[in-house]
């Protein structure tokens, strides 16, 4: 009897207290699930945004946040030892080792930039600044792996508060490799 109650606290806890993902676990490719349903909400977030901004000012701020904050189709993981790359539909992407110490880069645009990225938590945590502002993207994999959260943050101190906005991506599956 203490055995079937000993593993039946085990099959309850175990779970519980799985750690978060490895920077390994980001390996791969993933695609935007609902492009529609991301440009609707960071659309949201921009109108949340520009309705504190004096009158004036709004049409402007709208048209500057909304190219800023973009929504990205795909992103590309590729992970060494310590050592990840980013790419995506924005970038061909920049590796930098998880330790949150910023390097220098250059945007496609030209636009100098200090990036770093770091684990918490099992979550990975990405920020790009520039004398303009900052772009936080939190990176979350869903514990099965197939799912992945960016919630962005984006300040700037003309800004009322930051913008923040989510998008929702799946993992690509491979292909198996034929025999022939």
């Amino acid at each position: 009897m203490k055995f079937h109650c000993l593993l039946l606290l085990c099959i309850v806890l175990v779970p519980a207290m799985a750690h978060g993902a490895e920077p390994s676990d980001y390996q791969g490719t993933y695609q935007l699930n609902d492009a529609a349903a991301a440009e609707a909400a960071r659309d949201e977030a921009v109108e949340g945004v520009v309705a504190l901004i004096p009158g004036l000012f709004r049409g402007l701020a709208r048209t500057r946040l909304s190219r800023a904050a973009t929504v990205t189709r795909f992103f590309q993981f590729e992970v060494e030892g310590d050592r990840m790359t980013i790419a995506s539909d924005q970038s061909s992407g920049w590796a930098t080792d998880l330790v949150a110490t910023e390097i220098e880069a250059t945007s496609t645009g030209g636009q100098k930039l200090h990036l770093s990225r770091w684990m918490d938590g099992g979550s990975l945590n990405s920020r790009a600044r520039t004398r303009r502002g900052e772009r936080l993207s939190l990176f979350a994999l869903a514990q099965e792996g197939s799912r992945l959260t960016v919630t962005t943050t984006i300040q700037n101190p003309v800004l009322p508060k930051p913008l923040v906005y989510r998008t929702e991506y799946r993992r690509e599956i491979a292909a198996e490799p034929s025999s022939p």
